[in-house]
């Protein structure tokens, strides 16, 4: 259970960060 939010909690946390440096990437 712990193990399969972790991974639910990882793949947000990479999603986000992806897409603030898509954002950062578009706005510099």
């Amino acid at each position: 259970m712990l193990d399969f939010l972790q991974k639910i909690v990882n793949a947000s946390i990479n999603k986000y960060f992806s897409y603030s440096f898509l954002w950062f990437f578009v706005l510099s």
